[in-house]
């Protein structure tokens, strides 16, 4: 579950920080793992900024991509378990995104989305007070599953928050999450679990061994992860990257 806002007019792209995973614990209850740090929903690689949601090992797969020499021929594959948008560093212009947004246009041009879970919220603050980290902010205060620090990239002056290194490893960003995790019931989120203390704690255990071994996922989910590519899709996508990549 995730926020993530472009404001064209303001040139700024920003989104949360939360990654999450839910399951069901063995006395049939439903818990949200989350994390709040240890891996951006953006990078910028060769005059592009990216945006992702969705599964978080295909998002490794495609920022370990963008930083290891990457041409149009070797990128990941595309699958409905990941949203991507591509950004223009240089014009802030959205060249590519396929998943489903909160859209507003211009001339035919989108000139601001929103994604995920605090979509709604997020876009509801945009329309009073215009400030893309602001509308991440509240999105964050109304949606359980959107939260950490705001992450930001302007494209006027290029300041940005994001990390500039990429861990390449899988299952280092794996450790690196679980260790600064935490797990939460649905229903009474007062009842914390570290998943630091999986070495004494039977429940945060079982859950670091599910998610090695990939039968539990952890996402920044938004309701657009879910659609299908088409090859019109991929043509799409290959065509704009093309600019940028040798093929």
């Amino acid at each position: 579950m995730t926020t993530n806002v472009y404001d064209g007019a303001a040139k700024i792209v920003a989104t949360d920080s939360r990654w999450t995973a839910e399951y069901t614990n063995e006395y049939g209850e439903r818990c949200v793992w989350y994390c709040d740090e240890g891996f951006d929903k953006l990078m910028q690689s060769n005059g592009l900024v990216f945006m992702f949601a969705g599964d978080l090992q295909r998002i490794h797969e495609w920022k370990c991509w963008a930083v290891t020499s990457p041409t149009v021929s070797t990128r990941p594959k595309t699958d409905k378990t990941i949203c991507i948008c591509i950004f223009e560093a240089e014009t802030a212009l959205l060249g590519f995104f396929h998943g489903t947004f909160v859209c507003d246009f211009i001339e035919n041009q989108v000139s601001s989305a929103f994604a995920g879970t605090g979509a709604l919220s997020a876009y509801t603050c945009w329309s009073k007070n215009n400030c893309a980290t602001t509308a991440v902010d509240t999105a964050k205060k109304n949606d359980l599953m959107s939260g950490g620090e705001t992450k930001y990239y302007n494209f006027v002056d290029g300041k940005t928050n994001i990390s500039s290194e990429t861990e390449t490893d899988f299952a280092v960003v794996l450790d690196t999450l679980h260790e600064r995790g935490n797990t939460m019931s649905a229903n009474d989120k007062e009842r914390i679990v570290q998943s630091a203390d999986s070495a004494s704690n039977e429940e945060a255990f079982n859950l670091l061994a599910s998610m090695k071994a990939g039968t539990i996922r952890i996402e920044a989910p938004t309701f657009g992860a879910g659609k299908d590519w088409t090859d019109r899709d991929n043509t799409a996508l290959d065509s704009f990257l093309s600019k940028h990549y040798p093929r």
